[in-house]
């Protein structure tokens, strides 16, 4: 699936796809759109990473 499909199917903007592109942060809303676009969850499409400190 291309970028551009997915924004489609999860009607997300072109603006959080690139921020994502970029790593940085974006809504949860945004993702919650994709995982019910892809029909997954978001342990499938995210892991968290403690900061080292």
């Amino acid at each position: 699936m291309s970028k551009t499909e997915l924004i489609q199917k999860s009607k997300i903007t072109t603006n959080a796809m690139a921020q994502m592109g970029k790593n940085k942060d974006i809504r949860v809303e945004s993702l919650v759109k994709i995982c019910t676009a892809l029909g997954c969850t978001f342990d499938d499409i995210a892991e968290i990473i403690p900061d080292k400190k």
